[in-house]
């Protein structure tokens, strides 16, 4: 089966160090405020997270802590994948419930120092917003 590849958008180096900050930007103020100060001080006091998130996250060995250079997902993992969730029928799956038809966009990372690749976003650009619009 033949796959067309178009490839739309790639994280460069500056955009991807930006997205570090952003995450580590996003946890500090979750362990601060969030469900509500109180209450998330006393989480982060009794799961023995510091105040210094760099420290914990070195600690934990998060990808988060060590200086990485990107590195994009080669186009033949990218090939073998789409070719892979084609084959599991899941688009067809996909398709039946909501009505969509191609193009569908698969947004996907490599973790765990890149050995697992982690799916995170398969939506049809038509319906993305569909919810939406049902709600107006």
């Amino acid at each position: 089966m033949a796959c067309k590849l178009e490839l739309i958008r790639r994280i460069d180096e500056i955009t991807y160090q930006e997205s570090i900050r952003e995450r580590k930007e996003k946890i500090k103020r979750k362990l601060q405020a969030e469900p509500g100060p109180d209450l998330a001080r006393r989480i982060q006091k009794n799961l023995g997270i510091p105040h210094d998130l760099d420290a914990y996250l070195e600690r934990i060995d998060s990808p988060l802590s060590r200086l990485q250079v990107y590195r994009p997902i080669s186009e033949m993992l990218v090939r073998d994948t789409i070719r892979s969730v084609i084959e599991s029928n899941v688009i067809a799956s996909y398709s039946d419930a909501t009505g969509a038809k191609f193009p569908l966009v698969i947004s996907t990372s490599l973790v765990n120092r890149g050995s697992k690749q982690v799916f995170w976003d398969i939506v049809s650009p038509a319906l993305k917003f569909e919810g939406l619009a049902r709600n107006s």
